[in-house]
């Protein structure tokens, strides 16, 4: 896991389009630097979004953690809860674009 407890692979939605956790890039002068924030970005497309860690009540007074999409420019793809999956899974639904890693 490249952040502590966040799935490296996510789907936007249960079967949705598959995404992978990578860190941001920032221009440093001539230079692009790591950012040390994190996305979930779709090769196959070339975008991403950003997450939430929200506690939500699943049954009475037991909560869990789950995660959401944050891209409020795109109503559809903005507050979508992110489901994990597997990089095998990424892999397919991200064909040809998927680079290996």
């Amino acid at each position: 896991m490249l952040v502590m407890d966040i799935p490296d692979f996510v789907r936007l939605g249960k079967n949705g389009t598959a995404m992978r956790l990578r860190e941001t890039l920032e221009w440093n002068g001539d230079w692009q630097i790591p950012s040390g924030k994190f996305e979930y970005y779709r090769d196959g497309g070339r975008w991403s979004v950003g997450y939430q860690v929200k506690t939500v009540k699943v049954f009475f007074f037991f909560k869990k953690k789950k995660i959401f999409s944050v891209l409020p420019s795109v109503p559809h793809c903005h507050n979508i809860e992110l489901v994990e999956t597997t990089k095998e899974d990424w892999k397919k639904d991200n064909g040809g674009y998927a680079p290996n890693i």
